[in-house]
């Protein structure tokens, strides 16, 4: 998903889920990942967020609140 500050994109592996921003010449920003335990119920939307926030936690706040908007207003669940 484009966002003002670069692409996020989002990987499932087994009970991982990975979020990354890139820039626009595909170079990495930051990464996060999210784990889940084999009990839970995997669920993507949840592992998205979480995954995302453990992304943006070094970034500006404004930076953060930017990111999230443009991920919103392309759809991306709150």
């Amino acid at each position: 998903m484009k966002t003002r500050h670069g692409h996020v994109t989002f990987e499932y592996i087994g009970y991982e889920t990975q979020a990354r921003l890139a820039d626009d010449e595909d170079l990495l920003l930051t990464f996060g990942k999210a784990m889940c335990a084999p009990v839970d119920a995997f669920q993507r939307r949840i592992g998205r967020k979480v995954a995302l926030e453990h992304a943006l936690k070094n970034l500006p706040r404004q930076v953060r609140k930017e990111i999230w908007e443009d991920l919103w207003s392309q759809g991306m669940r709150k």
